[in-house]
């Protein structure tokens, strides 16, 4: 993907500087990634969960799962690969134009991140053939119970090798690039502090509305002024978790609980420097 040196805005009060296109380049690189993924997961749950379902075919569902699933393992990895040459483009990118002196060393940076990536889909692409395997053997059960039959049972795992799952993957997983990529970035610079960034707005979830400086209410996220939302943001040291500050329902059940990014499934939060 080609990158043009990015226009920015200027948070109220900090030196801390967001890119404005960030978004639409993210959202780009999901929904490229997201069709790969899921051009891999269609394939291959064509033949481990083909149309004419048998009981021969059952009964080596587990069996195919752990051989042919490792096949996604090149889809993922080149998802990792673009999440974190995107995610230190912006993150140099966003400390060159602070003005402040930062400077990094790309070519650190990017092996750093190289290796990241390597490492991580060497633990990934096993925990996606893990909770595959894990849902399956929950759908068997059912079908050996008597409580469904072979339609069910497919239908059952449809999910697990889905656009949605896909989606999913590709979103979670550009969060994280994203994320180790600022962190490798702000330490070749010398930053020592991060702060979590979230969408202003109704829709976020009581995991990241408090953490990134939202009031969370009985309503909701609540939206605030941008200086608001920096005043209140949770920070760490760069590479460290956020530690949740709480709030009424559903985000006071996750008061004192450490969080990195992705917080969660799907999560498209972020993290600026602190400088």
């Amino acid at each position: 993907m080609s990158i043009a040196i990015p226009d920015f805005v200027e948070i109220p009060g900090t030196l801390v500087k967001v890119n404005a296109q960030e978004d639409e380049w993210r959202k780009a690189l999901e929904a490229q990634q997201a069709r790969l993924i899921a051009e891999e997961l269609e394939r291959l749950g064509a033949i481990i969960l083909p149309d004419d379902m048998t009981l021969r075919d059952v009964g080596q569902l587990r069996r195919r799962i752990r051989q042919l699933l490792p096949q996604l393992a090149g889809a993922v990895e080149w998802l990792l690969v673009k999440a974190t040459e995107l995610g230190v483009t912006v993150a140099v990118s966003e400390l060159a134009a602070a003005g402040v002196g930062l400077s990094v060393d790309r070519l650190q940076v990017d092996a750093a991140a190289d290796n990241w990536h390597k490492q991580w889909n060497a633990e990934l692409t096993p925990l996606i053939v893990a909770n595959t395997e894990r849902a399956a053997q929950q759908q068997l059960a059912k079908f050996h119970a008597g409580e469904q039959d072979i339609n069910a049972l497919r239908m059952g795992l449809a999910y697990w090798f889905s656009r949605q799952r896909a989606d999913n993957i590709a979103t979670t997983e550009t969060t994280r690039g994203f994320a180790k990529a600022s962190e490798l970035a702000y330490r070749d610079a010398g930053i020592r502090a991060w702060q979590f960034l979230t969408a202003n707005d109704d829709r976020v979830c009581p995991i990241c509305a408090p953490l990134g400086g939202l009031a969370w209410t009985e309503e909701g996220a609540q939206p605030v002024s941008k200086r608001t939302q920096e005043a209140r943001g949770e920070r760490s040291a760069v590479g460290q978790p956020f530690v949740h500050p709480g709030g009424v329902e559903r985000a006071g059940r996750y008061t004192g609980q450490p969080f990195s990014l992705p917080a969660h499934t799907r999560c498209r939060c972020r993290v600026v420097p602190v400088l």
